[in-house]
């Protein structure tokens, strides 16, 4: 892997890049909430299979959201990403 290769010639500090990421994501995090792009943040991990289904009405309130929902296949958790999707 590059980054592998990077940190191991002494061109890139591991500790550096994951506390840049983790930088980026709060910026990102806070710019969602703030914007409501239609995302969900966790503050505390939870497993995705433990959430209880939940019915919306979605023709009644179709007017507000303008099928933004709809257009989306599903979410992803971070289980899906660490399995691969």
């Amino acid at each position: 892997m590059a980054i592998d290769l990077l940190a191991e010639k002494g061109l890139l500090q591991i500790e550096a890049l994951d506390e840049q990421q983790k930088t980026i994501a709060e910026r990102l995090v806070e710019k969602f909430i703030k914007e409501g792009t239609g995302i969900t943040h966790q503050e505390k991990e939870q497993d995705k299979y433990s959430f209880e289904s939940v019915q919306i009405d979605c023709e009644s309130r179709l007017h507000l959201c303008k099928a933004a929902c709809c257009t989306l296949g599903f979410a992803f958790s971070k289980q899906d990403v660490e399995k691969g999707g």
